[in-house]
């Protein structure tokens, strides 16, 4: 059933003859707007997007907004395994490593309460406290893995395995490009004849989650349960699933830990702001069930961290 995700959320370009499916927090923001320059849509299009997003760069990723004609909802199943089996189409993705990933995932959608992920997921027992101190952010990052890997029913893009998001034992994909060389996709499609070099420059067009990922974040059983639950993603893609495909140099986890407590106040702000996105769309499209309230938001927290900074 996991691969409705390639024919709900597959972006075409006709002009090209490609067809990208977006892999969640996988370079996907990027992409997306890579694939609508060379369609023409411009940002223009994208602003009047009433959807809950808390940055304009991530307005792309309303598919309401696209043509029928380049999108993959509209064409169907059969055309695309058909189109998949065609040389002289290019169907592609991008995966990422699974720890990085799921990290950011859950940083960017659950700790800093995206509008959306608030409505769906925020009166679980798992979701993260407001950020107050980098041992809490740890903690319930290591909450959510556990939940997670112990088979809750929390399906979900962002953090579900990649190999069953893009199913490439039902299609046929020309191309699975990883986030950690995204230049050799981009090189693919300047090759196709997609004007990548301005996309790519132009400035605002990413997503990027505002806290680092250090492996000891995931620590002691977590680690190997997490290696289990993305096991096929890292054999069908070839990771090592230990969260070090990017040959950095892991700086020593108290420094980690140091430069995250250092970062607390503007995660509170991002937290802020966006809750203020998901009271005004709330308020806007009439779903009074929608609004957000702060004090509700930080219901979690003590009662002396809620006096913090005040």
């Amino acid at each position: 059933m996991h691969h409705l995700h390639a024919l709900i959320r597959g972006v075409v370009l006709p002009e090209f003859r490609v067809i990208y499916v977006p892999v969640p927090k996988a370079a996907c923001t990027t992409l997306l707007w890579l694939i609508a320059d060379a369609a023409g849509l411009d940002s223009q299009r994208f602003a009047k997007s009433p959807a809950p997003e808390v940055a304009p760069a991530l307005t792309v990723h309303d598919l309401n907004l696209w043509p029928k004609s380049h999108r993959m909802r509209d064409r169907g199943e059969g055309w695309l395994r058909e189109a998949s089996n065609d040389p002289e189409w290019l169907l592609f993705s991008v995966v990422r490593d699974p720890l990085p990933r799921v990290w950011s995932a859950w940083q960017s959608k659950l700790l800093l309460r995206e509008p959306t992920f608030i409505w769906r997921f925020g009166e679980a027992d798992w979701f993260p406290r407001v950020p107050f101190s980098a041992q809490g952010v740890v903690e319930d990052f290591r909450r959510f893995v556990r939940t997670l890997t112990r088979g809750e029913p929390l399906f979900e893009g962002h953090w579900h395995p990649q190999n069953e998001l893009l199913q490439p034992s039902v299609f046929n994909y020309a191309h699975i490009g990883r986030v950690e060389a995204l230049p050799d996709t981009i090189a693919l499609l300047t090759e196709r004849g997609l004007p990548c070099a301005d996309s790519m420059a132009r400035p605002g067009r990413e997503n990027r989650a505002p806290l680092s990922f250090h492996p000891s974040v995931i620590d002691g059983d977590l680690s190997a349960r997490i290696s289990e639950f993305y096991a096929v993603d890292c054999e069908t893609f070839g990771y090592a699933g230990s969260g070090d495909e990017q040959g950095a140099t892991w700086a020593d986890f108290s420094d980690w830990m140091d430069r995250t407590e250092a970062a607390i106040p503007a995660l509170r702000d991002i937290v802020q702001r966006n809750v203020r996105v998901g009271q005004l769309s709330g308020t806007l499209q009439g779903r009074p069930d929608w609004v957000v309230h702060w004090p509700k938001v930080e219901s979690r927290r003590s009662a002396s961290t809620l006096r913090e900074s005040k």
